[in-house]
């Protein structure tokens, strides 16, 4: 008699029947973990004690007959079940089918667990106040994680994806078992003591609460609070919260999220340094008019106080006086020709010839008056008083001609000593001075605003988002000109715009790849 051969879905299906048949209605009462909440409203989660568990399922139609709320059902919570034990054929796991909820406690782990977590409250561990902002953008990241779990690699492709130029340290340790917390606080105090890195990511997968127990250890929420490096958690998913969470500067949901706290997008920030570059450029437009109101405040004050202006001032002056002085000595010199005309003339009058003329013609008609009284004493007496006054007249006449002489001799050396050109060439040689030093001043003031130019440009250069593309970087942008910052928003056959730091490229693409 041969031995009967099942198929392994025949075999599923029997042993089914037999679990099914055996313990159609049975109670087990144990700790919930493992719990899910898909989209379909079902509910499956393993209950548990202290050696082993058993998978379960607890279907939406059956939450009526429960004696507890729907929203109770969480990971910890003690619970006695009532239903049929089966078997999922698909996988050959045996499970659980609960028809029937109700609360038997909280169990062992989750009792330690708000023990622990209303005495770290009390002490303030956990106080707002304590915590610290971590950089936004880190250029130095150190990862304290298991290296060979899937959050290593979930937390490099995302920094590098994000921030290409960051520099990574990864400090290994256990995250799950006994001496877990032991590793994970040596990696803590490591990198706290080397100070390599601007920011501690704590991260690891999620997990069951005996898989994360190692982050409620109450030595290791300590030594979290207490890291001099800013401290952010991604432990689990975003339903588990450990102790380490709760003494951490930031919680992440997921060691992604986590990663993405210190990392923004290249795309946010080209778009922060154009924005950056606007402001800044407003700001230089705005100083640029402030300098220049200023500049020509000064250039009207100094166009007020210019010394070529003064110069040109004294110099118009030092003109007028000349000519004032050039017309009083023209008025001088007229003066003085017609007083020496005068003086001629008045010397013309005076002179002896002419006074002898007239005296001798005085003379004679005294002589026919005496020849025709014939006072021949009286005569030669007059004759005598004649002789005295034609001497003395000649001598006043001669005095008075010298004196005249000399005056005009005087006047003329005055006039001569008189000198335009030693103070026209004073005046020159002052306006020579004054000009270099207007041209020194005018150089100085040039020399001052371009430094502050090529400053301002500087510090505008370094803030330039075509810098970073000049380092080998560069900027996608789809037909419509919006960036694409994802391989899975570009479509095949899509025409694209490459943007590089000396210009732009049209391509076709022709094939896309997506990182795992």
């Amino acid at each position: 008699m041969s031995e009967k051969v099942y198929q392994v879905s025949e075999l599923n299906e029997a042993a089914r029947d037999l679990l099914e048949t055996g313990f159609s209605r049975i109670s087990v009462e144990g700790e919930i973990s493992n719990l899910s909440r898909p989209a379909s409203g079902h509910l499956y989660f393993s209950l548990k004690d202290a050696q082993a568990s058993i998978a379960c399922a607890l279907f939406k139609g059956s939450r009526f007959a429960l004696r507890m709320d729907w929203t109770e059902i969480a990971n910890g919570v003690q619970v006695r079940l009532q239903g049929r034990v089966s078997l999922y054929a698909p996988r050959g796991q045996y499970q659980l089918i609960a028809a029937q909820m109700e609360p038997a406690g909280l169990g062992a782990l989750e009792r330690e667990y708000q023990l622990r977590l209303q005495r770290l409250q009390a002490e303030g561990l956990f106080a707002a106040e304590t915590k610290r902002e971590p950089p936004r953008r880190a250029m130095r990241i150190g990862v304290i994680t298991s290296p060979s779990g899937a959050a290593v690699h979930d937390v490099l492709n995302t920094l590098k994806r994000r921030n290409p130029a960051a520099q990574i340290v990864i400090y290994p340790c256990m995250v799950q078992g006994k001496e877990a917390p032991a590793q994970i606080i040596a990696a803590l105090q490591a990198a706290n003591r080397r100070q390599e890195c601007e920011v501690l990511l704590l991260v690891r997968g999620g997990g069951s609460l005996e898989d994360l127990w190692a982050f409620n250890d109450e030595a290791l929420a300590r030594a979290v609070a207490a890291s001099v490096l800013p401290v952010i958690s991604g432990v689990g998913h975003e339903v588990d919260t450990t102790l380490a969470d709760f003494a951490a500067d930031r919680r992440a949901a997921t060691p992604t999220a986590a990663a993405e706290m210190v990392s923004p997008p290249v795309a946010d920030e080209v778009l922060r340094l154009q924005r950056r570059q606007q402001q800044l450029s407003q700001d230089l437009a705005r100083l640029i008019r402030q300098q220049q109101l200023a500049t020509q405040q000064l250039q009207a004050r100094l166009l007020r106080q210019d010394p070529r202006r003064q110069v040109e001032q004294r110099q118009q002056r030092a003109d007028e006086l000349q000519g004032r002085l050039q017309q009083a000595m023209q008025r001088r010199l007229q003066e003085a020709a017609w007083q020496q005309r005068h003086l001629a003339q008045r010397l013309a009058l005076c002179h002896p010839d002419k006074r002898l003329s007239s005296e001798r013609q005085r003379l004679g008609r005294w002589a026919q008056s005496l020849r025709a009284h014939q006072p021949m004493r009286r005569l030669e007496s007059e004759r005598r008083a004649a002789a005295e006054k034609e001497r003395r007249l000649l001598a006043a006449l001669r005095q008075r001609l010298q004196q005249e002489r000399q005056q005009l001799q005087y006047r003329q050396g005055r006039f001569e000593r008189v000198q335009l050109a030693p103070r026209v060439a004073a005046a020159q040689t002052q306006l020579r001075h004054l000009s270099l030093a207007l041209q020194r001043r005018q150089e100085n003031f040039q020399a001052q605003q371009q430094q502050q130019f090529a400053a301002l440009a500087q510090r505008l250069a370094l803030l330039n988002p075509l810098a970073v593309l000049a380092r080998g970087y560069a900027v996608v942008e789809n037909s419509q000109g919006e960036v694409l910052s994802r391989a899975q928003d570009v479509q095949l056959q899509e025409q694209i715009s490459v943007r590089f730091a000396d210009g732009k490229a049209q391509c076709r693409v022709e094939k896309v790849k997506l990182q795992s």
